[in-house]
């Protein structure tokens, strides 16, 4: 069970590299043999270990929206990337099965926004506050698309 923020920012960027990959290869017909070749790794298989690894991601978020397990708990960018992860599987704020917790970390990041716009959570920064800025930023863009 990941509880360091490698391990947990690993996790999410996988699950959303992985949602993204089968929800666009899907949509896609193949053209030529590469992308034969990278459909066919989107199996039953890989679609089950990114529902178990989003089921985990939805068990560790606490009801403010950040989640629960290390030192990087309310760090933005872990925030963001989770919620991404969540998006890429189909969910919004507002409809399928990872709604909620899109919803709240959507008021997370809101609500982590100052006067001027720059998303940060001064003591819960882990690579600098640009870096939670820029994933927050991805992640209400994504939210509004």
């Amino acid at each position: 069970m990941p509880t360091s923020r490698r391990h947990l920012l690993f996790a999410a960027t996988a699950i959303l590299g992985g949602a993204l990959s089968n929800k666009f290869l899907r949509a896609q017909s193949p053209r030529d043999d590469f992308e034969r070749t990278a459909a066919d790794h989107l199996t039953p298989e890989t679609d089950a270990a990114i529902e178990r690894a989003l089921k985990y991601l939805s068990q560790r978020q606490t009801d403010d929206g950040t989640f629960a397990g290390s030192g990087y708990s309310r760090n933005i960018a872990v925030g963001s990337l989770a919620g991404m992860a969540f998006m890429a599987s189909g969910s919004t704020s507002r409809r399928g099965p990872f709604a909620k917790q899109v919803e709240k970390i959507l008021g997370y990041v809101i609500a982590s926004g100052d006067a001027n716009g720059f998303l940060s959570v001064a003591d819960a920064t882990s690579q600098g506050p640009m870096y939670d800025h820029g994933f927050a930023t991805m992640f209400l863009a994504e939210v509004y698309g």
